[in-house]
């Protein structure tokens, strides 16, 4: 589809919508990697956004490990094409680390698990998946976004082990679904789960099925968000884990035989949307895992 002379952003993602037969107040879930930053994988519905990082980061040295996520006002429409495009244009004033009335960046991921990343556990040290180096989108709406990443084999102990996920996030939900499988791996390991505590007043919250965390995000008056996984089997244990590098995540540890497929669910919601307290976070994920 081309458009001609100056149309706005809403226009234009409005006429795609129109173009794919999907009416204005249908929820739209979609998304795409942005080689113009580092390869960014980024996705959406119309409650959360979230970003994985790709091949150019890491060969920046920059370490991405975690998921990211982007504050989103509550939308059918798509925002992150125009939040990337203010972001990058260089003679646009707006950043996406602030909100214009559609959300924002202003969640730190580093080197952590951030928003729900899984990782090899060994004693008390996390084995981070750095950034991913491979992407297939499977599926782009407009009900659901699907992608699978591989990562760059890695030795553990003693084998050459691929990481794959299979990530996924329908209309209507906060949580993404995610299936990890480590391939060519030939002994049992301990996975951990996790959410990266940035501020120890920050609640946390461990349930036998999910864990929580009420993250104060960046920045001034940025309200609060509601973290939170979900697993699908309990794990061995949920709690708290103090790393040697000095970080802290919320996490579950699950026991991991090869050939297993690890799957769980993890999103958040916004302060400054549907979900205001803890307790109704609390709920949602309640309400979740009885599905």
């Amino acid at each position: 589809m081309r458009f001609k002379g100056k149309w706005t952003a809403s226009f234009i993602v409005a006429a795609v919508l129109c173009s794919a037969g999907v009416n204005d107040d249908e929820a739209v879930v979609t998304g795409r990697v942005y080689p113009e930053r580092n390869d960014d994988l980024a996705w959406e519905n119309e409650f959360v956004a979230f970003r994985a990082y790709g091949p150019k980061t890491q060969r920046r040295g920059e370490r991405g490990y975690g998921y990211d996520i982007f504050l989103k006002r509550v939308t059918r429409k798509p925002v992150l094409d125009m939040m990337y495009a203010y972001q990058l244009d260089p003679n646009d004033e707006r950043t996406y680390h602030k909100d214009y009335g559609y959300g924002m960046d202003c969640y730190a991921v580093g080197p952590t698990l951030g928003a729900g990343v899984t990782a090899l556990l060994e004693g008390d040290s996390l084995l981070y998946p750095w950034c991913y180096d491979k992407v297939d989108i499977l599926r782009d709406g407009p009900r659901r976004f699907e992608a699978r990443l591989t990562f760059a084999p890695a030795v553990v102990g003693g084998d050459t082990v691929t990481e794959t996920r299979l990530i996924s996030l329908d209309a209507g939900s906060r949580l993404n679904c995610t299936k990890v499988v480590y391939g060519g791996l030939k002994h049992p390991v301990e996975l951990a789960t996790g959410i990266v505590l940035h501020d120890e007043a920050g609640a946390v919250t461990t349930n036998p099925r999910w864990v929580s965390y009420v993250d104060p995000t960046q920045g001034p008056d940025n309200g609060k968000v509601f973290m939170g996984i979900v697993f699908a089997k309990q794990p061995s244990v949920t709690r708290r884990l103090d790393t040697v590098d000095g970080k802290s995540h919320v996490v579950g540890i699950t026991r991991y035989n090869p050939g297993d497929t690890l799957t769980y669910y993890w999103g958040y919601a916004w302060d400054r949307t549907d979900i205001t307290t803890l307790k109704q976070w609390h709920d949602y994920l309640d309400s979740f895992m009885s599905k």
